[in-house]
């Protein structure tokens, strides 16, 4: 009997030994999952931090070379009115060339178009003035003003080959002389975008009476029956 108490208390001891090995080798693949983890994430914020630094390396070279030179790779046309730039009270649009077409040269020699160079603030509005850029400046709506509706067709050459009608209600089309003229008039909002006619007046924004309210000149005739 003292033979089989000895027994199972080997077997007991045994199964002891064996369960605590299982535990130290899990405890050591969780060591090394837990260093893996670790390695992993050092190496991430290296390659962060390496990226920062070449970023501010970059803007600081950017900021030791000044404008040399602001040039229109193209004739002055319209060609869709996009925004250049924004501060607190104004936006300033584009509207007779692209903005890829306008080119700054600084005196390191390298160059950016004109929106890559505001977006890295390396120009400002006053270069363009100095450079003879021309620009719309449109003024943000202020008071509470949802919006203003802003007339830029006298700043844009047209070719009034066609009518271009920009909303219809029960009795009437409403339409400008000619295609681009809805495209410069537009719907301008607080935080800085702005619509043309037809995309405000299909998204609900406007009515006719706020071109009338704006003092917008348009054309209307009855709808043919």
């Amino acid at each position: 009997m003292k033979k089989i108490f000895l027994l199972l208390g080997c077997i007991v001891l045994l199964c002891f030994v064996f369960s605590a090995c299982d535990e130290a080798e899990e405890s050591k693949a969780d060591i090394s999952k837990a260093d893996t983890a670790v390695s992993q994430a050092v190496s991430e914020t290296e390659s962060e931090i390496s990226e920062d630094v070449s970023e501010e390396l970059s803007a600081e070279v950017n900021k030791t070379a000044s404008v040399a030179d602001i040039a229109k790779n193209t004739e002055e046309g319209y060609s869709g009115l996009e925004t250049l730039y924004m501060d607190e009270n104004y936006i300033y649009i584009l509207g007779l060339y692209k903005p890829e077409e306008i080119i700054v040269t600084y005196t390191d020699g390298t160059t950016q178009n004109i929106k890559e160079a505001f977006e890295d603030k390396n120009v400002e509005i006053a270069d363009l003035d100095k450079y003879e850029v021309k620009y719309i400046k449109q003024e943000k709506p202020k008071d509470g003003e949802p919006f203003v509706i802003a007339d830029h067709r006298d700043l844009i050459s047209f070719v009034r080959d066609a009518t271009d009608v920009f909303y219809t209600d029960d009795k009437y089309e409403y339409f400008f002389g000619s295609q681009p003229e809805a495209d410069c008039v537009i719907v301008v909002y607080p935080d800085g975008t702005f619509q043309n006619l037809k995309e405000a007046f299909e998204n609900g924004n406007i009515t006719i009476a706020d071109l009338d309210r704006f003092e917008i000149e348009y054309n209307k005739m009855s709808k043919p029956a």
